[in-house]
């Protein structure tokens, strides 16, 4: 059995917006996993999945156009996991994000005005 990290209490300095929208995942083999993108900042985000992968592992995400206005499509990697009434709970790090994909996150993260964040 693989041991899960704990996620660590919210320390993240940076802006983050609450989504939970439906997200692909493909790992590092190619595998499709459909899950749930719950927030996302700048550097980082929470996916919810049924599949369980390990910490360090490196997965691709993409969100649908309707969320961002154009695909959009980054990398990260697995910094914690947790047991989650949907299965798993990931948070992710941001890894190797283009500019362009950096800028339209960043975008992203900022247009506040349709989806309030549960902590506002």
């Amino acid at each position: 059995m693989v041991a899960m990290s704990k996620g660590p209490e919210d320390r993240r300095g940076e802006p983050r917006r609450r989504l939970m929208v439906g997200a692909e995942l493909v790992d590092e083999h190619g595998t499709l996993a459909l899950g749930e993108l719950i927030d996302l900042s700048a550097n980082g985000a929470r996916v919810t999945l049924m599949a369980r992968y390990d910490d360090g592992s490196r997965l691709r995400i993409a969100l649908d156009p309707a969320i961002a206005g154009t695909a959009l499509r980054f990398e990260a990697e697995i910094k914690w996991c947790e047991v989650s009434p949907a299965g798993f709970s990931y948070g992710l790090v941001l890894r190797d994000t283009p500019p362009e994909v950096r800028s339209q996150i960043e975008a992203l993260v900022h247009a506040r005005d349709d989806v309030p964040d549960k902590d506002e």
